[in-house]
């Protein structure tokens, strides 16, 4: 061969490898290229996608189209095996920004080597890129730290809910009472009020309600009429008793959202009326939970002031039933990255949340930290694998006694995209005693009583939880710390009160008192008589 035809033979196999023959685009092409972009940069990924596609159909080699294309995929739909090959093939011809979305890909797989591989490559590329060192030297430390928790797995048993509750839609964010009878959920499947679809292409979220019945979750219905609409509703805490549920729901452009309240009287669940200003404000305020004695909410928002993305704040409720301003839990548990999905144990001490930054496997992690007599949170502590993954995992609650948690998660094997897990946990304990019962009056009727229950401190007599029982069946629960000498008054109108004075020792654990309390009829006198 002479030299001539050698050269040209290696430039053939170069040109053919690295270098895709350009389409002329027309006026009309060019244009549509133009307008796709510019929603790409908005993030309206669903329309972007589908123009990008228009153009796809007369261009598919473009390493540009299958990168944006696969991106649309990903962020838009979360489909990671759909979005692959586009990703694939951008990358094989050297489209840098498809290595950084291929390495998450492969984390996500538990492909940790490969991972790696690619997200180094990334770092060493010296062309122009959009994410920087910082941001990718973090991802290289998620990989390792993914690859070290899995090789040291706490010791947990994970079970899937079942079909009974999961679909193979989205199901997430469960909340459930202290004593576990009642567990209720986001989701979105079919037959969601209005039958909607948002511009994803997915259901509109509807919130579900299940009841414990002999050990096992009933068939899951929705709510109430009063609360879910043809727009986004969404649990997000549910009080110990089970009484007060606070939701979720979307401003009517979708740039933000707001929390509301809602409370059980009967059998019916009452139209949600929307926290104030201060609790909510202008911005995102996607997910709340109170205390056991319902005087405290703990809540996520992106408002200004922050340390960066979604914050956790806290807020008191004063005697008058107003809010107190916010308060940032501060840096312990905020960071520059999003903290969502705030759980505060009835214990009122551990507070559950879920973080992308701390020390991650990757996604959103489940953290836990404690707050001490001061005030002051400890370092949040990473829940570990198998609870947490290289994905999302958010949404977690813990059962009063601390034996089972409950949470969402996008794990391989489930029934759908979301599904909910239930943890079984053999080394957690929490002091608390749960006392419940019914409230009912003490005469032939014996008809259920919507009753007032104050709890105050029986040295200082300073009132520390007011509770109601359910006014159709009379039930009510309270939450009791250890070592706490607690005065409870029952009230109700056209009966004598009750009162008694509780107390348990840390000693005793965990402990479950039925209590039934009888009232009696007010004697009416009859003048003359």
């Amino acid at each position: 061969m002479n030299k001539g035809l050698f050269i040209l033979t290696i430039l053939i196999a170069f040109l053919g490898r690295d270098c895709i023959a350009q389409v002329k685009y027309t006026k009309e092409q060019k244009y549509l290229k133009k307008e796709a972009d510019y929603i790409f940069g908005f993030g309206d990924y669903p329309t972007a996608k589908a123009k990008y596609l228009e153009l796809f159909a007369i261009d598919s080699l473009s390493v540009e189209l299958n990168h944006k294309i696969a991106v649309c995929i990903l962020l838009a739909e979360h489909d990671r095996k759909e979005s692959k090959p586009y990703f694939e093939f951008a990358s094989g011809k050297g489209y840098i920004e498809s290595d950084y979305y291929i390495a998450g890909l492969y984390h996500l797989e538990n492909n940790f080597d490969r991972a790696a591989e690619y997200f180094r490559k990334y770092l060493a590329s010296t062309e122009k890129k959009q994410h920087d060192y910082t941001t990718v030297r973090k991802k290289l430390d998620m990989v390792e730290r993914a690859r070290k928790m899995i090789a040291s797995p706490v010791e947990v048993r994970l079970e899937n809910i079942g079909p009974t509750i999961n679909t193979k839609y989205h199901e997430y964010v469960p909340v459930i009472s202290a004593d576990e009878s009642v567990l209720i959920f986001t989701s979105r499947r079919p037959g969601s009020t209005g039958g909607k679809l948002d511009p994803f292409g997915r259901y509109y979220e509807d919130i579900y309600i299940s009841v414990k019945q002999e050990g096992k979750w009933s068939r899951p219905e929705g709510i109430s009429p009063n609360i879910n609409t043809d727009n986004y509703d969404a649990c997000v805490g549910l009080s110990s008793d089970g009484f007060t549920l606070i939701i979720y729901k979307t401003n009517e452009d979708y740039t933000g959202g707001d929390l509301y309240w809602t409370t059980l009287d009967g059998d019916e669940w009452q139209v949600a009326e929307k926290y104030g200003e201060g609790i909510n404000s202008a911005n995102l305020e996607p997910s709340a939970s109170l205390s056991a004695d319902g005087n405290k909410i703990y809540f996520s928002s992106n408002r200004p002031g922050g340390y960066g993305g979604l914050d956790i704040y806290r807020a008191v409720k004063f005697p008058d039933g107003k809010w107190s301003l916010p308060q940032n839990l501060g840096p312990a548990i905020n960071t520059e990255a999003h903290e969502d999905a705030p759980f505060i144990h009835p214990d009122d001490k551990t507070l559950y949340f879920s973080s992308q930054a701390h020390e991650t496997m990757g996604g959103y992690d489940i953290f836990k930290s404690e707050v001490d007599e001061n005030g002051a949170w400890s370092k949040p502590k990473n829940l570990g694998y198998p609870i947490n993954t290289t994905d999302d995992d958010r949404y977690f609650v813990l059962s009063a006694d601390g034996r089972k948690g409950y949470y969402s998660s996008g794990k391989d094997g489930g029934f759908g995209e979301h599904d909910i897990y239930e943890m079984h946990l053999p080394h957690e304990f929490k002091d608390l005693t749960l006392v419940k019962g019914v409230i009912s009056a003490d005469n032939s009727t014996k008809q259920a009583l919507k009753a007032k229950i104050t709890l105050r401190d029986a040295e200082t007599k300073k009132i520390v939880g007011i509770y109601h029982s359910n006014s159709k069946t009379g039930k009510y629960l309270l939450v009791i710390p250890p070592d706490e000498k607690l005065k409870m008054t029952v009230y109700a109108g056209g009966y004598d009160g009750y009162s008694e004075t509780l107390f348990f020792h840390d000693e005793e654990g965990f402990n479950k008192v039925i209590k039934d309390i009888k009232l009696k009829p007010l004697v009416t006198w009859i003048k003359g008589n």
